[in-house]
């Protein structure tokens, strides 16, 4: 007896993930320390060095209008979430 299974059910958890720089994977990991210590200054300052790194990445923008969420820039925040949804 022959099982057949469609595409979309075959694929439905499969997840692909961009190979993520060193540098800019130690720059997201310092953010995040500096958010949960409640310094957000210095977690956007590290995500400013990431975004140099990789400009296009929708995960730090993302992460970046997070923390200007946070830090009530509500500009800036939207401009970021923006960016992020229009290249991710």
């Amino acid at each position: 007896m022959a099982c057949a299974i469609t595409a979309s059910q075959d694929s439905a958890g499969v997840q692909v993930y961009s190979l993520q720089n060193p540098a800019v994977k130690q720059l997201t990991a310092q953010a995040r320390a500096s958010e949960s210590a409640g310094d957000l200054s210095q977690a956007g300052a590290y995500l400013e060095r990431a975004l140099r790194i990789q400009p296009q990445d929708p995960q730090l923008l993302q992460f970046m209008a997070e923390i200007k969420l946070q830090e009530r820039d509500y500009q800036q925040a939207l401009n970021f979430a923006v960016k992020s949804y229009d290249t991710g």
